[in-house]
This record gives C-alpha cells, sequence and structure tokens, in this order.
C-alpha cells in the first residue's frame, strides 16, 4: 500500500518533469537566444533522462526478483537520476516563473522550499531502501542523498536574491536541507532495520567519564576557536577572544552543520559500521577507524570554494576529529550531544575567523593537526577499551545492534 503510493508520486512527479521539460524545448526553439533557455543540449538530455527514469521504474521486477543485481543497479541508477533531475527542475522553474513574471516570485519560492522537504521520499522508499550492499548504503547516503537533501542554495538560481531574506538564510545555511535529510534517512534507515537515535545520555554512563568528556570537548571547543599560536613557544600563551564576524547565516550553517552531519556520520554511518564489522571482534574499533575516514573523504567536496591545500589539510582534520566524536556518541549513546558539541564548535569557529572557508596551511598547522590526531586518537581509544567499552556493549544491545 504505502509503496504503491510512493510509486504514484514518482511516476506522476516524473511526468510532471517532463512536461515541463517538453515545454522548456518549444520555449527554447521559439526564442533561440533566450538568457535562460538558449542551451537546447541540456533541455533534451533533461527530458531523456526523465524518460529513462520513467522506464527503469516502471519495468522494475516483482518484490520477490528485487535481489538480483539489475535490480539493485536500477536501484543506484534511480538515486543518482531522480536527484539530478528534481533539483535542476525545481531550479529552472523558479527562473522561468521569475522571466515571465507568472503571479509573485516569492509565492513560488515558498512552495519549491516546502516542495524540497518531501520531494525525494520516492526515491528514499523505492530505490535507496531497496539498496542491500551495506557499502553501497553508505556511498549514497554520504556523498549522494545528502548533496542531494541540502539542494536548497540552488533551487531558486540566479535568482536566489529576489526571494525573501528569511527564506534565503534558511534555504542558503542549509537548514531546510537538513529537514528533508532527516525525513529522507529515517524511515530508510527503520527500512533496514536500524532503531532511531537517542539523544538522551545512557544510563550505563560513569559520571567521571561523563566529566571527563565535557572537560575534553570544553578544551577542544576553546583552542580551535580562540588560539592563535603561531609555534609551540606560545602554543599556551596566544589566545584572542574576538569575534571577527557574526551572522545569521553563520549561525544557521554551523547548526546545519550540526544537526545534519552528526545524523549523517554518527548515527546513520555508525550503525551501518557496526553491521558491517559484526562479525569482527574489534567491531567497535573497526567502526570508529572506519567513520573517521568516511568523515575524511566527506570534507573534499570542500574543494569546490577553497584551495585544494586547504582542503586536505581539512579533511585529515576532520578525519582525525570524527574519531573522537564516534566514540563520544558510541559512549554515551546519546546524538544530542554530538549534535550540540559540533554545532558550537563550527559556530565559534566562524565567527572568530570571519569564514567558513579554511584558509591555506602551513607547516605549523600540519604540525599540530598531527598532535591533535594523536590526542583525539587516544582520548577515542580510552573511551572504546576498558570498563568503557562494556558501557558500549551495553548501549548497542539496548539499540538492538
Amino acid at each position: 500500500m504505502k509503496e504503491n503510493f510512493f510509486r504514484k508520486w514518482h511516476v506522476f512527479q516524473t511526468i510532471a518533469q517532463m512536461i515541463f521539460w517538453i515545454a522548456i524545448g518549444i520555449f527554447t526553439i521559439i526564442n533561440p537566444n533566450h538568457l535562460i533557455f538558449k542551451k537546447r543540449l541540456s533541455n533534451w538530455v533533461m527530458c531523456l533522462m526523465l524518460l529513462a527514469m520513467l522506464i527503469l521504474q516502471l519495468t522494475i521486477a516483482k518484490p520477490e526478483k528485487r535481489d538480483s543485481h539489475w535490480i539493485q543497479f536500477n536501484h543506484y541508477l534511480q538515486i543518482f537520476l531522480i536527484g539530478i533531475t528534481l533539483q535542476g527542475s525545481v531550479s529552472t522553474f523558479l527562473a522561468f516563473v521569475h522571466k515571465y513574471h507568472i503571479l509573485n516570485f516569492n509565492f513560488w519560492a515558498i512552495l519549491a522550499t516546502l516542495y524540497s522537504l518531501i520531494m525525494y521520499l520516492p526515491l528514499a522508499q523505492l530505490a535507496l531502501a531497496k539498496i542491500k550492499n551495506n557499502w553501497g548504503r553508505m556511498f549514497m547516503l554520504a556523498f549522494v542523498i545528502f548533496s542531494f537533501a541540502l539542494s536548497g542554495p540552488t533551487l531558486a538560481g540566479n535568482s536566489s536574491h529576489l526571494y525573501l531574506q528569511p527564506l534565503q538564510l534558511l534555504n542558503n545555511s542549509g537548514v531546510t536541507g537538513t529537514i528533508a535529510l532527516l525525513l529522507i534517512t529515517l524511515p530508510v534507515m527503520h527500512e533496514w532495520g536500524f532503531a532511531s537515535p537517542h539523544f538522551k545520555i545512557s544510563r550505563n554512563a560513569g559520571l567521571g567519564v561523563l566529566a571527563f568528556i565535557v572537560l575534553v570537548i570544553f578544551v577542544d571547543i576553546m583552542f580551535n576557536s580562540f588560539n592563535v599560536s603561531s609555534s609551540f613557544k606560545n602554543l599556551f600563551t596566544a589566545w584572542d577572544f574576538k569575534f571577527v564576524k557574526v551572522s545569521w547565516m553563520f549561525t544557521l550553517e554551523a547548526c546545519e552543520a550540526g544537526i545534519a552531519e552528526e545524523w549523517l556520520m554518527r548515527y546513520c554511518m555508525s550503525r551501518l559500521l557496526m553491521r558491517q564489522f559484526s562479525n569482527s571482534k574489534n567491531m567497535i574499533m573497526w567502526s570508529v577507524i572506519g567513520n573517521g575516514i568516511l568523515f575524511g573523504l566527506f570534507h573534499f567536496g570542500n574543494i569546490a570554494g577553497q584551495p585544494a591545500s586547504a582542503t586536505f589539510e581539512q579533511m585529515f582534520s576532520a578525519a582525525s576529529w570524527a574519531l573522537l566524536m564516534t566514540a563520544i556518541y558510541l559512549y554515551t549513546d546519546s546524538l544530542a550531544i554530538n549534535m550540540v558539541y559540533h554545532g558550537i564548535y563550527d559556530m565559534l569557529a566562524f565567527y572568530t575567523s570571519g569564514s567558513v572557508h579554511e584558509a591555506v596551511p602551513d607547516a605549523f598547522t600540519w604540525q599540530i593537526d598531527i598532535l591533535l590526531f594523536f590526542i583525539y586518537a587516544s582520548v577515542a581509544y580510552f573511551l572504546i577499551s576498558g570498563k568503557r567499552k562494556k558501557t558500549i556493549e551495553l548501549n548497542l544491545a539496548n539499540n538492538e545492534i
């Protein structure tokens, strides 16, 4: 019943896009020099992708045959095609209504934003939830679904400056995309057999260890945000508590990172990694290491907005930090702690640097990164070993892992 509903939604959504792009093709022929629609080839490519997507979806085999290699490949292909065409269609539609002054642009921008929250639900139910391979699930979540869900900034294309500022902030900061991500992944995780995450601190956690975690979090945030040392000589004496720039955009972007990235990497990825390494006696350790590697690779996309050297330094730093973040999550069993930690960490860093992008690293920056790697790895190992490991095992049992 539920799947039939999503299948009909998907078919209707796809046909509506095809009609729209055919109309755009006609406009292109009539107005070959039109500033928005002058690229005829892209119009027909979009139509062909939509047609292929519709045919492939409608020819999916019966439920009992869904494990075949062809059907699994089709699920991966559908995710790519649906994600690309939907975002492109909504963005172009907004450009169209703006160009021809069809009603008020803010009206359409609000509708597009609201629809962007739910437009990937058929993708989630008909394709993503059907993927069987754990590594495939992790790849699609971390590198594909995350990108599609956070497509709010490009919904309005070059017309984004025209609509309401609060809506711009929500879309450009990724807040609306974060909501979409949660709506996509929560039911999919349930389909894959995982329970919802917990936000309260586990009763199994010891007060002494929790106090130690709080201290580590406080020191890490303070050092990352306010330490301005240029060498090991002034490592503990060079501090600057001034904010370069405070803005709503920085605040919302930090909230987006804290919620979306922790949900994706600590909840979704940790669960999938646990299942992947479930037959290993070092399951917890491998899961922590795997999470670190994935989180580091996850930041490669930032190369589009900053120098390559800064991106590679950020990838190494993020991978190191993820070791600590994952260990804290597994021990406390509280996603809220990670979300707050991550959000404040990024927010203060944005305020003190005045930018969301990394600067080109010097030799001392790399030296600090290597030092922090050993610190993060040591604390992470402490949290997942000895008596703390028993606590994690109890937490995992409570989550039916």
